[in-house]
């Protein structure tokens, strides 16, 4: 009897236990049934029937399988997502940075000589913090550099003004397309300054025929969810890219818009078909230096000419 009690404090683990302890059990009653069998009878077909129950426990104890996967984002319109991005991009904080150092923007670019594969080329631009002196466009994947010895107002986004709204005329479709495209070259541009993005993205959300794409991904292979615009029919190719989940601004692309094929410039004996992209902008980092970065052995610079700044 003090082994029924020691079962029943202790339960065994496995199956194999559970068989070990049903046939001790059983052997035992057999030797003691010609005294108390009456009387033990009952008692063992109810440890049978307990023994079957934590059988039947240990092969139906939970598996572990991991944390559940992240729930599917709620479908939002383009207005809302651009919305979401500019709060998120709002409260970034600016990186600070003196008079006469540097702000630069490592990015991910897929041209169209590289459609179709996952390959990108590596850029990075530097400009003055204040918005005084030279800036620096590289390529650190083909080792090329121009060096411009004045960074014009509409380069540097702390000179926009703080109402970019007034610069996005109410008109026609295409009006509404072309500065859809001028939201995507300045974005860009404010990639390092939060503010500005965020006003940009506020401005395109005000935008008629907002278009939202899932399943995309952007120049550095990251997946998204992009948006676009597509007024009355007038399609253009250019989307903003970003993050499904957080909506964090990712970057930009240019998908093939019409329903001709044309041939490939880059890939003579292939065509470009709607849907194809045909090239992409993806941000890797921003960051501060003292000065622009040396120049490096085997790395070309070239040096553009002064020009005059447009008014801005």
């Amino acid at each position: 009897m003090r082994e029924l009690e020691t079962l029943f404090e202790r339960r065994p683990a496995t199956e194999a236990d559970l068989a070990t302890a049903r046939a001790r059990f059983v052997d035992g009653a057999a030797k003691s049934r010609p005294r108390g069998w009456k009387r033990l009878g009952p008692f063992l077909a109810a440890l049978a029937t307990a023994l079957v129950g934590m059988t039947v426990a240990v092969f139906l104890r939970p598996v572990s399988v991991g944390p559940p996967p992240p729930p599917e984002p709620p479908l939002l319109s383009g207005a809302e997502i651009l919305r979401r991005a500019a709060d998120v991009a709002e409260a970034q904080p600016l990186l600070k940075a003196k008079p006469g150092e540097y702000r630069y923007v490592r990015a991910a670019v897929a041209p169209l000589s590289t459609r179709g594969s996952a390959s990108y080329t590596t850029t990075e631009v530097w400009t003055p913090a204040d918005g005084k002196g030279p800036w620096l466009d590289r390529s650190t994947t083909e080792r090329v550099e121009t060096l411009s010895p004045i960074l014009c107002g509409y380069e540097h986004p702390p000179s926009w003004p703080a109402d970019l709204s007034y610069r996005i005329p109410k008109g026609t479709v295409p009006v509404y397309a072309n500065q859809f495209l001028n939201v995507k070259i300045k974005i860009q541009v404010a990639a390092a300054y939060p503010l500005q993005t965020a006003r940009l993205l506020r401005v395109a959300a005000e935008f008629p025929g907002l278009i939202v794409k899932r399943g995309v991904t952007d120049a550095a292979g990251r997946p998204g969810v992009s948006v676009l615009l597509d007024t009355v029919g007038y399609n253009t190719g250019d989307e903003l890219i970003f993050d499904p989940h957080s909506y964090r601004f990712l970057g930009v692309r240019f998908v093939y818009p019409n329903e001709s094929v044309q041939g490939d410039p880059m890939n003579p004996g292939k065509v470009i078909k709607k849907g194809d992209v045909l090239n992409g902008w993806a941000l890797l980092s921003v960051g501060v230096a003292q000065a622009l970065p040396a120049r490096e052995d085997g790395i070309k610079r070239r040096e553009a000419p002064k020009r005059r700044c447009p008014k801005f």
